[in-house]
């Protein structure tokens, strides 16, 4: 009798449940095996995971003021096996988490200067540049802000430093509602694109992280007596 093959695939996760994973997902990485390690370093469990998609991603990021309904979010959505064994076991449960997490898309941003573009991009124009210069609007930049989706999915905005009542406002909200306070420090910072930006939560996203690294930075200057 022929020796039987050793299967290539993890315990409990079977060549079956990965071929209809790829064809439900497609093949561009988005399914993932994911090993689970206690925090002694001891490697627990192999899952199957897919990697979040976008209404995912805005549900994890409005709940996210409740930080264990957050988590139940990406796990309950994302993970493709051993749903019960992970739900059951709060280590497992934390480790998937992690994991699932680190597949979020991460959208990237970038900050220019004006004067570094021959032709402003579209969408941005100089009058909008002078108008934040006369309302004494600091740190103007055009930002290439990219959805993570996509390295052709991104768009130049115009943006500033968010004004101190704006960010005074998203201090107050952070810790109660993160995704208002989110939505309160864009606002004040992004000067164009706002409906483009508004209908992609990558980009939202992303342009949120963009205004929070352009809040004025405190500082303070020792002197000698």
């Amino acid at each position: 009798m022929a020796e039987k093959k050793a299967t290539k695939y993890p315990p409990g996760i079977t060549e079956e449940m990965v071929l209809q994973a790829k064809q439900k997902y497609g093949e561009a990485g988005y399914v993932k095996y994911i090993d689970l390690y206690d925090g002694e370093g001891e490697m627990l469990l192999t899952v199957l995971a897919v990697r979040p998609k976008r209404q995912i991603v805005q549900e994890f990021e409005r709940s996210q003021y409740d930080p264990k309904t957050a988590k139940e979010v990406l796990v309950n959505n994302c993970l493709l096996s051993h749903k019960d064994k992970v739900k059951a076991d709060d280590v497992l449960f934390e480790a998937a988490f992690n994991g699932i997490s680190e597949l979020l898309p991460i959208g990237r941003h970038s900050f220019h200067l004006p004067e570094e573009f021959g032709t402003l991009p579209e969408g941005i124009t100089k009058s909008m540049i002078d108008e934040a210069v006369a309302d004494n609007r600091i740190s103007i930049r055009i930002v290439k802000l990219a959805s993570g989706e996509s390295e052709k999915d991104f768009v130049h905005v115009l943006m500033c430093a968010p004004t101190r009542a704006a960010i005074s406002d998203h201090q107050r909200w952070r810790a109660e509602n993160p995704n208002k306070a989110r939505s309160i420090l864009l606002k004040s910072a992004l000067l164009s694109h706002a409906d483009t930006v508004s209908k992609n939560d990558f980009l939202y996203y992303t342009g949120a992280a963009a205004a929070i690294e352009l809040k004025p930075k405190a500082a303070a200057v020792v002197k000698n007596l």
